[in-house]
């Protein structure tokens, strides 16, 4: 993953994500990177891109997981994260 401004490019080969669905992001060194954010473009079968909050190191290490949300029923945040509403994510 590779941060511009805010805005941060991931690559997953057939991630298989949309404009608007939720992914949880695990497993960067950077901690900023490692929450649910909301999927903002998906360029192609294996880029997306995703708002990050601060200014972490570009690009992100670790061994660095992508996984879909389709339904979540409760969130712990940090001040300044997504927290998404029951109609944000389908319920």
């Amino acid at each position: 993953m590779s941060r511009s401004g805010t805005t941060v490019t991931a690559t997953a080969t057939a991630h298989g994500l949309l404009v608007g669905q939720l992914v949880l992001i695990s497993g960067a060194a950077q901690l900023a990177y490692n929450r649910i954010f909301r999927v903002e473009t998906v360029a192609d079968a294996d880029t997306f891109t995703f708002t990050v909050y601060g200014s972490p190191t570009s690009p992100a290490t670790g061994t660095i997981l992508c996984q879909p949300l389709s339904r979540v029923s409760k969130l712990t945040t940090t001040a300044g994260a997504f927290n998404p509403t029951p109609e944000d994510v389908g319920e």
